[in-house]
C-alpha cells in the first residue's frame, strides 16, 4: 500500500485535473472517481473468493498482471505532460493517442 500511495497511485487524481477541458472538469471528474470507486470495489468484492478459487499465488499474479496491463496503457496512450502548461495538455489529450507521440 505504501508503494502504491508514494507511486502509481496519486497518478490518477493528478491525471483527472489535467486531462478535461475548464467547462467539463468537475463533473468528468465526479464521474471519474465514481468509476475509479466502482474499480475499487470490484477488487475488494473478488479478492477472497479469487483466494479460495484459484489460490494466493495466482490471485496475486492476476492482480499484478491488471498493473502491468495499466504501466502499458499509460505507456501507450497517456503523454508526458511535465514542464507543460495546462493549455497544451488540454490541447494534447484532444488529439487521438497516436499523434501525441514523437
Amino acid at each position: 500500500v505504501v508503494a502504491y500511495a508514494c507511486s502509481y497511485g496519486p497518478v490518477t487524481w493528478l491525471l483527472l485535473g489535467e486531462i478535461f477541458p475548464d467547462t467539463l472538469r468537475g463533473r468528468a471528474v465526479a464521474i471519474a472517481t465514481i468509476f475509479n470507486w466502482l474499480g475499487n470495489l470490484l477488487v475488494s468484492l473478488t479478492f477472497l473468493s479469487l483466494m479460495e478459487s484459484i489460490g494466493f499465488s495466482a490471485t496475486w499474479f492476476l492482480y499484478a498482471a491488471a498493473g502491468v496491463l495499466s504501466i502499458l496503457f499509460v505507456l501507450a496512450f497517456v503523454p508526458e505532460t511535465k514542464g507543460r502548461r495546462l493549455e497544451h495538455v488540454q490541447d494534447l489529450m484532444r488529439r487521438p493517442a497516436r499523434d501525441n507521440f514523437p
